[in-house]
């Protein structure tokens, strides 16, 4: 909705700037589309589970084909926020846009434009068809048939970080899912430190090697990239700012907001005495006061 090439428009951006990305199942754009768009950068697949296995088997081997890389299951969304301005002005997806990755497995005449019938559409079509009775044994069923690696999508607690660990995932991903899902959620970088001190302690404690831990939400700078960073993320993903830079230049405004986070973050951690992404955890550059965060320069 923000650019007539859609994910393809960042697909490209992020081939071309050597940055990960990760796609929806809703996506308007096929993983296979994704896939021919960005080969050489690493790709997450975000898993919303249908009700029927045999669709998922087939949207997951699809996704490997298609060079994806990870499975990031969706664990804040067993039941969608109530979003009130979606329900207010009855959210469709504009024409021609459909939920593409659906497309082949709707039933003949069944819409995947998400089209609303008098509330939100989207509300609408994920009580149609997603599973939101799915529970974390699914985390080794995804392994096996996927045979991709799994992350914890949307972990905002040390004991949830500890349970999925102790399900078999490979990676937390701390996000409140751009708290649409809860008000009044905490910030994701409120939980982020307990989150990542206890995934360190967990693996201690079983003797396993480091679960690695990626971070989302509110990231407007490389500063705040370099916070997340500090308090224990492996890897921070951006959203909304790719929005506004899709709705300004497609996929120049993201090539253009990929590198001037970088080079941000560049600046603030020369300024921090960091030379290294190693230096950033090491040195301890943060502190807190009055319940702010701040950068020992």
């Amino acid at each position: 909705m923000a650019t007539p090439e859609g994910e393809v428009a960042s697909a490209k951006a992020c081939n071309k700037t050597k940055t990960p990305l990760v796609l929806s199942s809703w996506a308007t754009t096929s993983n296979e589309l994704i896939g021919a768009a960005a080969p050489d950068s690493v790709k997450v697949y975000q898993v919303y589970t249908s009700k029927i296995h045999t669709v998922n088997a087939d949207i997951w081997a699809r996704v490997k084909s298609s060079g994806f890389s990870a499975l990031a299951l969706t664990t804040d969304t067993q039941l969608l926020g109530k979003r009130l301005n979606d329900a207010r002005n009855r959210f469709s997806l504009p024409y021609p846009w459909r939920m593409e990755n659906m497309a082949k497995y709707m039933e003949q005449g069944e819409e995947t434009n998400v089209k609303s019938k008098g509330g939100s559409g989207l509300a609408e079509f994920v009580k149609t068809h997603k599973n939101n009775e799915i529970g974390w044994d699914v985390v080794p069923y995804m392994k096996k048939v996927s045979g991709l690696p799994v992350w914890a999508k949307g972990v905002m607690c040390a004991d949830d970080a500890r349970i999925a660990i102790e399900n078999g995932v490979d990676g937390i991903y701390v996000s409140n899912h751009g708290a649409r899902q809860l008000d009044t959620t905490p910030a994701t970088i409120e939980v982020l430190k307990e989150i990542a001190d206890e995934v360190e302690r967990v693996c201690k404690e079983k003797g396993i090697k480091k679960v690695p831990v990626w971070f989302d939400g509110g990231i407007r700078s490389g500063s705040d990239v370099l916070k997340a960073l500090a308090l224990g993320a492996d890897l921070v993903w951006i959203g909304r700012g790719v929005l506004w830079a899709l709705a300004c230049e497609g996929q120049t405004g993201v090539e253009n907001i990929n590198r001037i986070l970088n080079e941000e973050l560049k600046e603030a951690m020369l300024r921090c005495g960091c030379y290294s992404l190693e230096d950033i955890k090491k040195k301890k550059i943060l502190y807190e006061k009055d319940e702010l965060l701040f950068a020992r320069m």
